[in-house]
């Protein structure tokens, strides 16, 4: 009994562990995205607007109660990070987004995204750190400055 319940305790810590990774997403996308966010501007409209800025993708839904909190913490970032990052919110409830949701492999919420300046998806930015400005500012700090 003593083997099943250490057993049990090492595979909770292992799932535990692979879920709080960082998760590189090389690959996910080869071209620009669709067009399919909302509110707001789209990421297509980002890319446009400002070609030569990467962009942090925040998928979210109303009812979420870590994407409230991430909300105002993204707000806050974002005043920091404005001159090098293009911020882009989209609510995942919408049917119209989808085929994003597919693409990028959503597996929860909030899910943030880094969008290279090539328009590829390059991270998904653990959400431990989404939820804590200074871990998302430091983040940040280091995928912009390569």
């Amino acid at each position: 009994m003593k083997h099943v319940i250490s057993l049990a305790m090492l595979l909770f810590a292992l799932l535990g562990w692979v879920f709080f990774q960082p998760m590189p997403a090389d690959g996910l996308s080869q071209g620009p995205l669709p067009s399919v966010y909302d509110p707001g501007i789209t990421l297509n409209q980002a890319i446009k607007k400002t070609p030569d800025k990467p962009i942090l993708l925040e998928v979210y839904v109303d009812w979420c109660g870590y994407c409230q909190k991430a909300t105002p913490i993204l707000n806050t970032v974002s005043k920091t990070y404005g001159d090098r990052l293009t911020f882009v919110m989209m609510n995942a409830e919408r049917t119209d987004n989808s085929k994003i949701l597919n693409q990028f492999r959503v597996r929860g919420y909030p899910s943030v995204y880094f969008i290279d300046t090539n328009h590829r998806l390059l991270y998904k930015i653990p959400n431990h750190y989404v939820l804590d400005s200074t871990m998302l500012a430091a983040e940040l700090e280091r995928l912009t400055s390569q």
